[in-house]
């Protein structure tokens, strides 16, 4: 069996769809292995926080077929990972955000994520008083796309 450290070692360069095909074994065994690594319960948020402030990043990553995600909820003041959702749904993050101590959801300053309305929805619902804040790569990305869009169109056109 792979251990914990190594299969975290692996991940901090690599995707989850590149590590399990390196260390030969499957995203849902990886997946596994790391959501008993990430459990809220054992998170010490004292030494989360900086200056009594926190700040998430929420983020989906895909992995093999048929439209399967997993959502990271990283620390972005550390960069370190605090949880990890083993699907995409709103419901799952919602519970998620639902979990948190009061004193920790108070705490939570800024929330970045993708344009994902689920996501946002989570957060306005369950995070209150944090700014939610879209990620830098996902707004070029959609830009990107409405620019392509419009060649598309005048391509039709002319």
């Amino acid at each position: 069996m792979v251990s914990f450290l190594f299969a975290l070692e692996r991940l901090s360069d690599s995707s989850f769809l590149a590590t399990s095909k390196r260390i030969g074994i499957s995203y849902g065994t990886l997946a596994k292995v790391l959501k008993k690594v990430f459990t809220l319960s054992k998170v010490n948020w004292e030494e989360q926080e900086k200056e009594g402030v926190l700040r998430f990043g929420i983020d989906e990553h895909h992995f093999g077929r048929k439209h399967k995600f997993l959502v990271t909820v990283v620390n972005l003041l550390t960069g370190k990972p605090i949880h990890i959702l083993l699907d995409d749904r709103q419901k799952t993050l919602v519970s998620c955000l639902r979990s948190l101590p009061k004193e920790v959801k108070d705490s939570i300053e800024e929330v970045c994520t993708d344009m994902k309305q689920s996501f946002i929805s989570a957060v306005e619902q369950e995070l209150k008083s944090a700014r939610i804040v879209v990620d830098h790569f996902h707004i070029i990305q959609d830009a990107n796309r409405w620019v392509n869009d419009a060649r598309s169109i005048e391509d039709d056109v002319f």
